[in-house]
């Protein structure tokens, strides 16, 4: 069953970003992931939990929840770690 990932993305430096949002597609690759979509952040339907709105989300998608941790704890990802502090908070969320 396919494993779904969500990002909630609060931005801190959008240069950063950027760089990060180059490099990250090749760390999917070896774990049989694929950027489904990125967006910014629109609207909450509903806010019962009374999240902070994110200011961009990310789907991914992977074959099983073992896959996504993998990639999340791999070398490659691993290796953006720095890069992504620096650009952002980040959530990432799992399902499927």
């Amino acid at each position: 069953m396919s494993c779904y990932v969500v990002g909630l993305i609060h931005l801190k430096d959008a240069e950063a970003f950027a760089q990060y949002r180059d490099q990250v597609a090749a760390t999917l690759r070896p774990y049989a992931g694929e950027a489904v979509a990125r967006a910014d952040f629109d609207t909450f339907l509903f806010n019962e939990t009374l999240m902070s709105a994110p200011d961009a989300l990310a789907l991914l998608r992977f074959p099983d929840t073992a896959a996504a941790r993998a990639w999340a704890d791999g070398p490659e990802y691993q290796r953006l770690l720095g890069i992504r502090g620096q650009a952002m908070a980040l959530s990432l969320l799992s399902f499927g």
